[in-house]
C-alpha cells in the first residue's frame, strides 16, 4: 500500500510541475503531460478534469492502470501548493476523497497490484526524488480478485502517510465459486500502525474453504502479531482441518504455534528473508501428513534454532515422533528421532548426531522383490536359492532396529549416515542377524548411493541356514555388491532332498547387475541327493574354484591349481542306467571347468574314439564315435551333447534293424524320468528293415523319447534324396524336406517333393506307415505342373514315358493314392491335362490336348478303357484340328486306340481301332476320309489360282516307322456328282511354249467341268512321295466342249515343298507338270 501511495505522490508531483510550466494552457497541457509520464512508466493514466489554481490543483476522475486491470481509481484529488520562490512551488499536502478504489489480485499463492507482486513492493523509495508530501486517505474500497470471484473489503485510516498513521482492513464475509474454484471467507481483519518508522500489526483470518487451482484448504484460522522494537518478533498460531496441494502434499488436523525473533536490520541489502531470522521456536502437530509418497500418522515435531548474527550458523535441536509410517520402500509401526546439530544456510549444510528407533518395519513388495533378486535361484540349486529368498522375505516383513547415529549432508557434502555400536536385527520370523564391529570402525555406514558393512556376521533361525563369516568388507551400491570374507562355514543345509555344506577358508563375492555374480573360494563343497536328473550319493567337490554368473549364465574355472577333484559313491541315471563309484581328477582345458548358460552348468570333455553301449526299454544300440567331444549341461535334467567326426549307430528297435551312418553328427541325450534322444546328422545314409527306400540326407534332425510303450519322436530331414529300389525305377530321383512323427512303431510323414534333376516342386507327400509290419497308406498331390520348352518335361517325372511325351507344353495336375501292404506298393491316380502339347517321333507334334485320365494301377501305369481326351491339333504330315481320342493305356507300354475323329475340309477323318506300341518303332494306323470338300481342301492347302468344287472320299493307311510317316497306297475319288475345277494362274502363258495343244489344255482348265477325279498318294510325308492325279472333264468354251483327260504323276519331296512355302506363292510347279503331260501325248478326246 505504501508503494502505491508513493507512486501516486510522484505522479502528482510530476503533474504539478508540468501544470506550473504551462500555466496559460493549463488544462489540456496538464492532461497531455500526465499521459506522457504514465506511458514512460508503462502505465495508462486518465483524468477527466483538471482545475489549476495558484494554491491548489484539483484532479477529478483519475485512474492509473498497468494494462492488467485498474489498481487505483479515485473520484477527487486535491494537491495543496506553497510558493517559496516564484518558479519553485512546494506540495504541502495531498488529500484523496470521494471513495477511491484499490484493486488487488490473489491467485492462491501471490498477491499482486496489477502486474506488480507484493514481494516486489519492498524498499523505501518509489524511484523518484524529493520528499514525499503528507498524504491523507480516510477510506477506500478494496477489491481482491481471485479465481473464485471478487472479494470485497473496506480500508479505513487516519494520519498522514508515510510518516505516521493507522490503517484497518476489513474483508466482507462471502461465498465465491467460479470455474471450479471456491473461496469461502468467514472473517478477516488486518490492523497496521506506523509511528516513528516502526510498524506493528495484527492479523485475524478465518477461511472456511479455499480451493484455488491445485491447492485446497479447509477451516483455516490464523492469528498473528508483528511487534516492532529493538528486537522485532512475530508470534503466530495456526489451525486447519486440511491443507493440500494436489499429488504433492496433504496434512489434516493441523495445529502450529511459535515465535520468530528477527534482526532489527539486515547487515546487507541483498540478504534473503532467512537472514532476518535470529531465533525460532516452533511446534507442529498433525493428525496425518503426506509429502509425495511418504505418509505418517500422529505427527508431532518440536524444533528450535538460534544464532547471534546473520553471518552465524544455526544451532539446532529437534524431535520428531510419528506412527504408522508409509514409504515407497515399506512401512513401520512407529518411529522416533532426535537430532542435535548445526545448520549453515549459506551452503545449506546440516551435521550432527542423534538417535532413532523404528519398530515393526516391513519392506514393500517392490523393495522385497529387489532384495530377493540379489539372491540367485538357478539350477542346480534353485531350491536352496528359493529357500533363502523366502527366509529373507519373512525376515523383512516384520523387524525392529534402533541405535545411535551421526549425520551430515549439504550442497557441498554428500549424505553420510553412520551407525555406531553393534547392530542386531531381530525379526518376528525368528531370524537373527548380528553384526559386531571388530575395531573402532562403524559396522554400518550409509551414504547417498552405498551401504558399507564390516565385522563378524552370523545368521540363524527363521528359515536361514546356520552360517558364520568373518566379514572383512561388504559394500552395496546401486546395482553392485562386493563381499570379502576371511572364512565361511555353512552347516548342512537341505532343500528338496538335496543337502549342501561348505567349509571355505576364503570367499570373495562381487555382484553387479551389468556383469552378474562372481565368486572365488578355497575349500570344499558337499552335495548329496537328486540333482539335474541324476542321483548323487556322498558327492564332494574340492579345490580352488572361481565362478561367475552374468547375463549369459554361469561359468567356473580353477585357480591356484589346474585341477579339481570330484568324488561320489554312485550316480543313478534315469532309464535303468547307473554309473558306479567314481573318483575323478578333472583338468579342463585352460582351467575352464564349466560355464553356466541360462542358469545351467555346462562343461566340455574330449572323447576321442569311443563306443557307448546304450540300453533301455525296446532299445539296444552301440554308439561309435570317431573324434568325439562331450558337452554336458546340468539343469533340471542331465543333458549330454556329443559331437564327432563320424557316427555309426547299429540299433534294434522292437526287434527291427536300423542303421545310421553319418558325418559330423551331433547327438543330445537327456537323462530324466523319460529319457530322450535328439540328433542333428549331416550327410547321412539310412538303411535297414525300417527304411523302405534308398534314402540319403544332407541333414536330419531327430527329437525323440523312449517311453514304456516304445519310441516316440519327430524327425525333420532336409535335402532328402529318395531313389526307387526297383531295377526299373517307377520314378526319377526326388528331393525334399520331410517331417516325420513317430509314435511307438507308427510313422506319419509329410513334406514337399522336388525333382532332383530340375528342382521343380513336383508334389506334396503324406504317409502313415506301420514300421513293424510295413503297412500303411500314402498320397501324392502335385501342384499345377506347367510343361514348356527348356523347362519341365514328362521325362523329368518318370523315364517310363520317354518316347510318348517329349517336348511337352501345357499343364498337368495329378493325385495318387497308395496302399502299402507288407512293403508292397499299389495305388490309383487321376490326371488332369489342360492345353497339353508334345512331340513324338512317329506322330509328330500334338497340341491342345485336354481331358482327365484315371489310372486304376498307377504303379503299372494302366488305365481302364474309355479314357477320353480332345486334341486341338496334330500334324503327322497333314494338320488335323479339333479331334477327339478314346484310348486305354496298358502297363505304360502300349495304348489301345479305341476311337479317333477329326473334322477336315468340310468332311471328317477317323481312325480305325488299333493297338499302338508306345515305345515301339513301327505301327500302322488306318485313316478314313469322308465327304472332303475340295474347295475347303484347296483353301486348307492354300493353293493359289485354283478353285475347285465337289467332294472326295477315301482311305490312307499311315505307317509310323523310325520317326517317319509313310502313306501307303492312299486312294481318293470324287463322289458321283462330279464337280468344277478352275485354274487361272499366270503360268498359262509361260509354260505353253507356243504349243497349241498345251494352250487348249490350259484354256480348258480355266473352267473344267469334271466327271472323274481320282487322287493317289504313296511315300514318305517327310521325304519322297508320289502324287497321282486322274482328271476327266470338259470346258464348253474350248473346242466346242470336247473332253480333256489329265493323268499327272508328280514325284517330289512334298513336305519340303510345303514347308518352303512354295504352295503359298506360286503354282508354276503344277502348271509345268500339266504341260509336260500334254506334250508327252495326252490330248483332248474327240
Amino acid at each position: 500500500m505504501r508503494k502505491w501511495l508513493i507512486i501516486l505522490g510522484l505522479f502528482v508531483l510530476i503533474l504539478l510541475g508540468g501544470s506550473f510550466a504551462a500555466w496559460l494552457a493549463r488544462g489540456s497541457i496538464l492532461q497531455s503531460v500526465l499521459k506522457s509520464s504514465c506511458n514512460d512508466r508503462n502505465l495508462a493514466c486518465e483524468v477527466e478534469t483538471v482545475d489549476f489554481e495558484l494554491d491548489q490543483i484539483v484532479l477529478t476522475g483519475l485512474t492509473v492502470d498497468d494494462l492488467n486491470g485498474a489498481p487505483i481509481a479515485t473520484g477527487r484529488i486535491r494537491v495543496d501548493l506553497s510558493w517559496p520562490s516564484l518558479f519553485s512551488p512546494d506540495i504541502t499536502g495531498v488529500t484523496i476523497d470521494d471513495d477511491p478504489v484499490l484493486n488487488v489480485s490473489f491467485d492462491g499463492q501471490d498477491i499482486s497490484f496489477g502486474s506488480l507482486q507484493l514481494k516486489d513492493l519492498t524498499g523505501s523509495g518509489g524511484g523518484g526524488s524529493g520528499t514525499i508530501p503528507p498524504i491523507t486517505v480516510e477510506s477506500l474500497d478494496l477489491t481482491v480478485r481471485t479465481p473464485a470471484g471478487n472479494l470485497l473489503g473496506q480500508v479505513s485510516g487516519q494520519g498522514e502517510w508515510p510518516t505516521q498513521g493507522q490503517l484497518s482492513i476489513t474483508l466482507t464475509p462471502t461465498e465465491l465459486a467460479q470455474d471450479g474454484h471456491q473461496l469461502s471467507l468467514a472473517a478477516g481483519t488486518v490492523d497496521i500502525s506506523l509511528a516513528e518508522d516502526r510498524v506493528n500489526g495484527a492479523v485475524d483470518l478465518r477461511v472456511t474453504r479455499a480451493r484455488l487451482y491445485d491447492r485446497d484448504a479447509q477451516d483455516i484460522h490464523l492469528l498473528g502479531t508483528l511487534t516492532d522494537g529493538d528486537q522485532p518478533f512475530i508470534e503466530w498460531s495456526l489451525s486447519a482441518d486440511r491443507l493440500a496441494e494436489m499429488a504433492r502434499f496433504e496434512a489434516v488436523d493441523i495445529n502450529s504455534s511459535g515465535r520468530l525473533d528477527l534482526f532489527r536490520r539486515p547487515s546487507q541489502t541483498d540478504r534473503t528473508w532467512l537472514d532476518l531470522i535470529a531465533h525460532v521456536d516452533a511446534s507442529l502437530q498433525a493428525g496425518s501428513a503426506q509429502i509425495l509418497d511418504y505418509r505418517v500418522e500422529k505427527l508431532s515435531t518440536l524444533a528450535e534454532a538460534e544464532r547471534s548474527t546473520p553471518d552465524d550458523r544455526f544451532d539446532l535441536a529437534s524431535e520428531i515422533i510419528f506412527t504408522d509410517g508409509q514409504t515407497p520402500f515399506g512401512s513401520l509401526q512407529s518411529g522416533s528421532l532426535t537430532f542435535d546439530g548445526e545448520f549453515d544456510p549459506d551452503i545449506a549444510s546440516l551435521r550432527g548426531q542423534g538417535g532413532g528407533l523404528a519398530t515393526n518395519i516391513a519392506a514393500s513388495p517392490d523393495m522385497a522383490a529387489m532384495i530377493k533378486s540379489l539372491i540367485p535361484a538357478t539350477p542346480p540349486f534353485s531350491a536352496h536359492g528359493q529357500q533363502l529368498r523366502e527366509a529373507l522375505a519373512r525376515a523383512i516383513s516384520g523387524f525392529s532396529v534402533g541405535g545411535d547415529f551421526s549425520l551430515s549432508f549439504g550442497t557441498q557434502t554428500p549424505l553420510t549416515l553412520a551407525i555406531t555400536g553393534p547392530v542386531a536385527l531381530k525379526a518376528e520370523s525368528g531370524a537373527n542377524i548380528l553384526l559386531t564391529p571388530t575395531d573402532e570402525t562403524s559396522p554400518i555406514i550409509l551414504r547417498e548411493n552405498s551401504i558399507e558393512m564390516v565385522g563378524l556376521a552370523s545368521m540363524s533361525g527363521g528359515g536361514f541356514p546356520s552360517a558364520a563369516a568373518n566379514l572383512r568388507r561388504l559394500i552395496v551400491n546401486p546395482g553392485k555388491t562386493q563381499v570379502q570374507a576371511g572364512g565361511l562355514e555353512l552347516q548342512s543345509w537341505t532343500a528338496e532332498d538335496v543337502t549342501l555344506s561348505a567349509a571355505l577358508t576364503s570367499l570373495e563375492i562381487d555382484y553387479a547387475t551389468s556383469s552378474g555374480l562372481q565368486l572365488q573360494g578355497d575349500g570344499e563343497i558337499g552335495i548329496d541327493g537328486p540333482i539335474t536328473g541324476v542321483s548323487l550319493q556322498a558327492g564332494r567337490l574340492f579345490g580352488s574354484l572361481s565362478a561367475a554368473h552374468g547375463p549369459s549364465g554361469w561359468r567356473a574355472q580353477t585357480y591356484n591349481s589346474p585341477c579339481i577333484g570330484i568324488e561320489f559313491n554312485t550316480i543313478a541315471l534315469p532309464g535303468d542306467i547307473q554309473i558306479g563309484e567314481t573318483a575323478l581328477r578333472l583338468c579342463p582345458p585352460d582351467g575352464r571347468l564349466l560355464s553356466i548358460v541360462g542358469g545351467d552348468p555346462i562343461g566340455t570333455l574330449n572323447l576321442g574314439q569311443a563306443t557307448f553301449p546304450i540300453t533301455g526299454k525296446a532299445l539296444q544300440a552301440d554308439l561309435e564315435l570317431i573324434g568325439g567331444v562331450l558337452d554336458w549341461r546340468a539343469g533340471p535334467n542331465l543333458d549330454i551333447a556329443i559331437s564327432a567326426e563320424e557316427l555309426h549307430l547299429p540299433a534294434t528297435i522292437d526287434g527291427r534293424s536300423l542303421r545310421i551312418d553319418s558325418s559330423d553328427p551331433q547327438l543330445q541325450l537327456t537323462l530324466s524320468d523319460t529319457p530322450s534322444i535328439a540328433a542333428q546328422l549331416n550327410q547321412t545314409h539310412l538303411s535297414g528293415a525300417l527304411v523302405p527306400a534308398r534314402i540319403d540326407l544332407a541333414g536330419l534332425r531327430l527329437d525323440s523319447q523312449i517311453t514304456e510303450s516304445g519310441f516316440d519322436g519327430t524327425a525333420i530331414g532336409s535335402s532328402v534324396r529318395i531313389s526307387d529300389i526297383r531295377e526299373d525305377p517307377l520314378y526319377e530321383p526326388l528331393t525334399g524336406t520331410f517331417e516325420a512323427r513317430f509314435r511307438n512303431a507308427e510313422m506319419t510323414l509329410s513334406g514337399p517333393l522336388q525333382l532332383a534333376g530340375t528342382g521343380t516342386h513336383a508334389a506334396d507327400v503324406e504317409a502313415q506307415i506301420d514300421l513293424r509290419r510295413l503297412n500303411g497308406t500314402a498320397s501324392v498331390r502335385t501342384p499345377l505342373l506347367i510343361f514348356q520348352e527348356n523347362g519341365l518335361q514328362p521325362r523329368d517325372l518318370t523315364d517310363r514315358v520317354r518316347g510318348l511325351l517329349t517336348n511337352a507344353r501345357g499343364s498337368l495336375q495329378a493325385q495318387a493314392d497308395f496302399n502299402i501292404v507288407s512293403g508292397k506298393l499299389s495305388g490309383t491316380s487321376r490326371f488332369t491335362v489342360r492345353d497339353l502339347g508334345f512331340d513324338t517321333l512317329r506322330l509328330g507334334p500334338v497340341d491342345g490336348v485336354n481331358g482327365r485320365l484315371y489310372f486304376d494301377d498307377i504303379v503299372g501305369i494302366t488305365t481302364p478303357p474309355g479314357q477320353t481326351v480332345t486334341i486341338g491339333r496334330i500334324d503327322p504330315g497333314v494338320v488335323l484340328t479339333d479331334g477327339e481320342l478314346q484310348f486305354q493305356i496298358l502297363e505304360g507300354q502300349k495304348a489301345r486306340l479305341e476311337a479317333a475323329e477329326w473334322p477336315f475340309a468340310g468332311g471328317r477323318l477317323f481312325v480305325e481301332p488299333t493297338l499302338w506300341t508306345i515305345a515301339g518303332t513301327t505301327d500302322t494306323i488306318n485313316v478314313k476320309a469322308e465327304q472332303i470338300e475340295l474347295s475347303d481342301l484347296v483353301e486348307a492347302l492354300n493353293v493359289p489360282d485354283l478353285q475347285a468344287e465337289g467332294t472326295i472320299s477315301g482311305t490312307f493307311p499311315i505307317e509310323l516307322r523310325s520317326g517317319n510317316t509313310y502313306i501307303r497306297q492312299a486312294r481318293f475319288a470324287v463322289d458321283e456328282k462330279g464337280g468344277t475345277l478352275r485354274y487361272t494362274g499366270s503360268a498359262l502363258n509361260s509354260v505353253g511354249g507356243g504349243n497349241e495343244i498345251v494352250s487348249d489344255a490350259f484354256r480348258a482348265l480355266q473352267d473344267l467341268q469334271y466327271t472323274v477325279l481320282e487322287l493317289g498318294l504313296d511315300g514318305n510325308l517327310l521325304g519322297e512321295i508320289s502324287l497321282q492325279v486322274l482328271l476327266l472333264g470338259k470346258n464348253p468354251d474350248v473346242l466346242s466342249g470336247a473332253e480333256f483327260e489329265f493323268d499327272v504323276t508328280i514325284d517330289s519331296k512334298l513336305a519340303q515343298l510345303l514347308q518352303a512355302g512354295q504352295r503359298a506363292t506360286s503354282s508354276e510347279w503344277l502348271a509345268e507338270a500339266v504341260a509336260t503331260q500334254v506334250r508327252e501325248g495326252s490330248s483332248p478326246q474327240e
